[in-house]
């Protein structure tokens, strides 16, 4: 079976699929954020702060920062009105979590292009096989191609019933 983009395409997509995410980092992130905005609350207000059945009775506004995919949000306590600044501790974690994303995305983005440059350097199913065995189940199965219809039958009849060439009066073959 030939290879086309959409089935090369495909396959990388679901082999990277497989390939599991080391980390979670944005999520890491977002605690490391909430949790600092909860040190900063009075300490009687701390509690009902990580109790998950009486923070929503507590005023959260919206923390933007520069995130691992883009610009990112998450919710933070603000005492008093006062917005959310995050520490230099906080800022410097949270570079070293996004160093650590970038370094993790391209290694990633590594695997994806040596495996896509594998799969464009083939033309059929059997040589992307013969190459990689060990992804052959992420590749379609074989297509048989089905042998007791004619690929063509009665083409240039229907062509020419149908007015084939322009000009030509209908039904009359040559």
């Amino acid at each position: 079976m030939k290879l086309t983009k959409l089935i090369r395409d495909a396959f990388v997509r679901a082999a990277m699929n497989d390939v599991p995410k080391s980390e979670d980092f944005e999520a890491q992130a977002h605690a490391l954020v909430l949790e600092e905005s909860i040190t900063k609350l009075p300490a009687k207000v701390q509690p009902l702060a990580r109790d998950k059945n009486l923070k929503f009775c507590l005023r959260m506004d919206n923390y933007y920062f520069y995130g691992f995919n883009g610009f990112a949000s998450t919710s933070v306590f603000s005492p008093r009105g006062d917005s959310y600044k995050p520490s230099n501790e906080i800022e410097a974690e949270l570079q070293e979590l996004k160093t650590k994303w970038q370094a993790d995305a391209a290694m990633r983005e590594g695997l994806k292009d040596k495996l896509a440059a594998a799969a464009y350097s083939c033309t059929t199913r059997k040589a992307l096989v013969a190459l990689l065995p060990e992804f052959e189940k992420y590749l379609p199965a074989e297509a048989e191609t089905c042998k007791t219809l004619p690929a063509v039958a009665n083409l240039v009849a229907d062509f020419t019933k149908a007015g084939w060439p322009v000009g030509a009066k209908k039904g009359v073959t040559k």
